[in-house]
C-alpha cells in the first residue's frame, strides 16, 4: 500500500487532463477500500484490515499521509473508526508511541463532523465493556494521542452547540452531549494527576465547555488538573 500511496502522491501535482484526475481519484478510492475492515463483534476480534494497519508504525504513517488526500466523507469515516476503536489502538501503541503522527491530519477532519456523528464517535468511550468496571475513556485519558483527540472532539462539539444555542427545546442529542461532558469531567477529576496524559494541544474553549455543564467547585478542580 505504501508503494501505491507514493505513486498517488507523485501524481497529485501533475494532472493535466480530466481523465488523469479521475484515474487519481480511483486510485485513492482503491487505497481507502484496502484499509476498510468488516464489522466485528468486539474490539479484540477486529484484528485485520484498518485496525491491523494502524497496529504498526508504518501503517500509522501511511494513514497520516493518506488522510489529506481523501474526499471529506472518506476522511470522516476513518476518523470515526479511529475514535470508535481508540482504546484498542492505544493499547497496541504502547511500544511504538506513534499514534501522535495522526493527530494533525485528523484534526483537520474533525471540523467536518456533524453533531450527531460526533456523538456517535464519542458515546462508545462512555460505555462499560462486558466484564469491566472501567470506562474506555479512562484509558484514553492516560494516553497523549487519546487525550488530545478527545479534547479536540469535545472542542468541536462545543463549537457546534454554540452555533445552535438559539434552539428553544434541547434535542435528545443535546441531552446526550450534556451527560457525556459531565461523565468526562468526573473521569478527569477522579484520575490521579500523574496518570492524566499531557495533551498535544489544549483547546481554548475546553474549560468554558465544562463551565456550562458542571458546578464551579468541579470546574476549579478540573482547571487545577489541566494546568
Amino acid at each position: 500500500m505504501f508503494l501505491q500511496l507514493l505513486e498517488i502522491e507523485g501524481q497529485k501535482d501533475g494532472l493535466p487532463q480530466p481523465c488523469s484526475s479521475e484515474q487519481w481519484n480511483n486510485q485513492i478510492e482503491k487505497l481507502f477500500q484496502a484499509l476498510r475492515t468488516p464489522e466485528q463483534n468486539t474490539l479484540e476480534e477486529a484484528a485485520d484490515g484498518f485496525l491491523q494497519v494502524l497496529s504498526v508504525r508504518k501503517g500509522k504513517a501511511l494513514v497520516a499521509r493518506l488522510l489529506p488526500l481523501l474526499p471529506q466523507d472518506r476522511a470522516v469515516s476513518l476518523l470515526l473508526a479511529i475514535t470508535h476503536h481508540l482504546p484498542l489502538l492505544v493499547r497496541r501503541d504502547v511500544a511504538d508511541q506513534a499514534l501522535q503522527m495522526l493527530f494533525k491530519p485528523l484534526g483537520k477532519c474533525i471540523s467536518h463532523l456533524t453533531f450527531h456523528e460526533l456523538l456517535q464517535g464519542l458515546q462508545g468511550l462512555m460505555l462499560f465493556p462486558p466484564g469491566s468496571s472501567e470506562r474506555p475513556v479512562t484509558l484514553v485519558l492516560q494516553n497523549q494521542f487519546g487525550i488530545s483527540l478527545l479534547y479536540a472532539l469535545l472542542s468541536h462539539g462545543e463549537q457546534l452547540v454554540s452555533l445552535e444555542s438559539s434552539l428553544e427545546e434541547p434535542s435528545s442529542d443535546h441531552r446526550a452531549w450534556t451527560d457525556m461532558v459531565v461523565l468526562i469531567a468526573w473521569e478527569i477529576a477522579q484520575m490521579p494527576t500523574a496518570s492524566l496524559a499531557e495533551p498535544l494541544a489544549f483547546p481554548s474553549n475546553l474549560l468554558p465547555l465544562f463551565c456550562h455543564h458542571v458546578d464551579k467547585p468541579l470546574v476549579q478542580h478540573l482547571e487545577a488538573r489541566m494546568e
